[in-house]
């Protein structure tokens, strides 16, 4: 029989009534609290029990097609992301200045001059290291020449040990590259590049 809907005597609320009110005849109005009693025969209206939901298959079918079909977006989007991130990178390093480097090895050397002495000197040597040397007596220091292959990183630093103004160069296969000064008690000079 399952569960059927009373009406109370007192209110008209509906009240659910399951089969143990009807095997007892009072019930308690939910609405406002009278004791009603259960008539001797149930209303004729009871609840209908919906049917368990089961999924149709043509529903699953639908759900694995989306699922497929996001899945099958998002390989393109990682596809043609990989795609314009290599053509970005390719064209910057075919540019002039855009990160390409020159083929080929270069000779390459620093000159470090001062109208005194020069302090500190700190350079970029041909195994890609630092390499640093301080002395009080030089007005003039050249380092050793490096092989050096297209796109290393070139660099010259030196710091005047007295008044005047200090020049750092490096030179590239005989032509200076790069060139700066700096004027002034214990002033520093950079130059750098790429070979």
């Amino acid at each position: 029989m399952g569960e059927v809907i009373a009406n109370c005597s007192a209110c008209s609320g509906e009240a659910l009534l399951n089969e143990e009110h009807l095997e007892n005849p009072s019930w308690i109005c939910p609405h406002c609290n009278i004791v009603n009693v259960t008539p001797a025969q149930p209303p004729s209206r009871s609840i209908p029990v919906p049917p368990t939901p089961h999924p149709e298959p043509a529903a699953l079918a639908t759900e694995r097609d989306e699922k497929k079909s996001v899945g099958v977006v998002v390989a393109i989007a990682i596809i043609i992301g990989i795609a314009v991130f290599g053509y970005v990178q390719t064209k910057e390093s075919a540019s002039p200045g855009g990160g390409g480097s020159r083929s080929g090895a270069y000779q390459v050397r620093y000159q470090v001059s001062a109208p005194t002495r020069i302090g500190t000197i700190t350079w970029q040597n041909g195994n890609g290291d630092s390499q640093q040397d301080s002395t009080d007596s030089w007005k003039t220091w050249t380092s050793p020449t490096y092989t050096m292959r297209g796109g290393e990183f070139l660099y010259v630093s030196a710091q005047n040990a007295r008044d005047g103004t200090i020049t750092c160069q490096v030179i590239i296969d005989g032509v200076v590259a790069e060139s700066n000064s700096s004027e002034g008690k214990y002033a520093i000079c950079t130059a750098s590049g790429t070979a």
